[in-house]
């Protein structure tokens, strides 16, 4: 359990999505990360999927080498952190339960392994405040990828852990929570707007919007460089959150180039940009998100691009 400072009126989570190392940190990655880290100062990180860019079949040694460079330029030995698995961890030759061990060398690592949890793709960490639970961090795998007629798509959320989700959020002892997955749900393409394939306005759409250009629905929202890439087909996720009326937010990553905070069914959509500088991406955006829990309840984040630090 976490617990908020009590001379403190926010709890500053750090999110850092797509970080995508292949081989080695560069210079440049190690100034950028740690410069995010001194500017945020945050009191928890997430590490939201696709750190390890998966390419070229990563042996163990490799990876834990790769996962302790980055820890090594952010959260070091003395800021707890959490992870979560993207789809990029499922490419390399080191199962994602081998990999959460290498992160679970640092003492810090919140993350349980997979053997100790209710549910292998999901867990949970409450952050406390006078002793009781105040808000639930509530961290669900990717379920992977697959190939198909149309190319790459994203697996639906796994069965088991959307029941293991439904029995934490109605739970009546559940406090408000906040949910962190790497791939974004269908249901935030209620918050694009359609423009024709030719409009000036909008990115080429994927999925129902295929043939379309779409924007966001809110262009005060935040920016939208991509069509949003869930796995289409996930349809009663995002329901179960909204009917437990529990989940407060909800943080994404995958989709590199979009960076946004919009609001649905009552819950906050989050979507953090890529950080990574080896993946694709736009500079003007590339960065981090952080995500404040204020003493009232409240929920807000912040874009962090890299550029401006």
């Amino acid at each position: 359990m976490l617990s908020f400072p009590d001379k403190q009126d926010q709890y500053k989570i750090l999110v850092l999505g797509d970080i995508q190392v292949h081989s080695r940190i560069r210079d440049v990655e190690k100034h950028a990360l740690d410069n995010v880290m001194k500017r945020t100062r945050p009191d928890f990180v997430v590490f939201l999927g696709d750190v390890l860019s998966g390419a070229g079949g990563h042996t163990p040694p490799s990876v834990r080498k790769m996962i302790r460079e980055v820890l090594d330029a952010t959260v070091g030995t003395k800021i707890p952190f959490a992870v979560v698995s993207g789809n990029h961890e499922s490419f390399t030759l080191v199962p994602f339960a081998r990999q959460i061990e290498f992160y679970r060398e640092y003492p810090n690592c919140l993350t349980p392994s997979r053997r100790s949890r209710d549910c292998r793709e999901a867990y949970y960490i409450d952050l406390s405040k006078s002793d009781k639970p105040f808000c639930r961090l509530f961290f669900l795998d990717c379920a992977g990828s697959k190939a198909s007629r149309i190319g790459q798509v994203y697996k639906k959320t796994k069965p088991g852990t959307l029941a293991y989700s439904r029995k934490v959020l109605f739970d009546e002892n559940c406090p408000p929570t906040v949910v962190f997955q790497h791939v974004i749900v269908p249901d935030a393409g209620r918050l694009l707007q359609k423009h024709d394939k030719n409009s000036e306005y909008g990115v080429k759409g994927s999925g129902p919007f295929r043939g379309y250009n779409v924007s966001l629905l809110h262009p005060e929202a935040g920016r939208l460089g991509e069509c949003i890439s869930p796995a289409w087909d996930n349809k009663t996720q995002f329901p179960d959150w909204a009917k437990s009326k529990k989940v407060v937010a909800a943080v994404f990553a995958h989709d590199h180039v979009n960076s946004f905070e919009d609001e649905l069914d009552g819950i906050k959509i989050i979507q953090c940009p890529g950080a990574g500088f080896k993946c694709y991406g736009d500079d003007a955006i590339r960065g981090a998100r952080l995500v404040t829990v204020e003493r009232s309840g409240r929920i807000a984040s912040e874009q962090i691009p890299f550029k401006d630090l």
